[in-house]
C-alpha cells in the first residue's frame, strides 16, 4: 500500500519571508525520516483555478458536482509513504515533532489528510 499525506497551511504573516525560510529547512528535515518515499512542498500558485468562463466546456461538465475549489491557504505539503507502517512511524519520528514545533510556530490553521494512493503507483489507471 502507498500512502499520500497532504497539509495546507493558514500562516499567520504570510509574507514574512524569515517564516517561510524557517518552514523550508523544517521541511526539508523531513526527507531524513524513515518511511518517506517522497516529498514535495511549496507555496499556493495564484491565479489557479482560472475565472468562471476560462474553460466553458469543463465548466459545463461539472456545472452539477458540488466542486470548491480553496486558495486560501499559503503552503502545502504533500508525503508520500511506502506503508500505513512508514506513516506511523512518521508520526511520533523526533524530527518530525521538531517540524510541527517550528511550523506550528507560524500557521493559524492546517488542514491534513491521508490516502491511499497503490493504485496510482501499481501503474494501474484511475478512472
Amino acid at each position: 500500500m502507498s500512502i499520500t499525506h497532504i497539509s495546507l497551511w493558514w500562516l499567520k504573516e504570510p509574507d514574512n519571508s524569515e517564516h517561510h525560510s524557517q518552514i523550508q529547512k523544517a521541511l526539508e528535515s523531513l526527507r531524513d525520516v524513515p518511511g518517506v518515499r517522497d516529498l514535495t512542498y511549496g507555496p499556493v500558485l495564484s491565479g489557479i483555478p482560472k475565472p468562471a468562463g476560462t474553460y466553458p466546456r469543463f465548466e459545463q461538465a461539472v456545472s452539477a458536482l458540488p466542486i470548491e475549489y480553496d486558495a486560501t491557504y499559503d503552503y502545502g505539503i504533500s508525503i508520500t509513504f511506502d506503508s500505513t507502517e512508514g506513516v506511523d512511524a512518521y508520526q511520533p519520528h523526533p524530527v518530525h515533532v521538531a517540524a510541527v514545533d517550528v511550523i506550528g510556530q507560524f500557521t493559524r490553521r492546517i488542514y491534513t489528510l491521508y490516502f491511499d494512493d497503490s493504485a496510482v503507483h501499481a501503474g494501474a489507471a484511475v478512472r
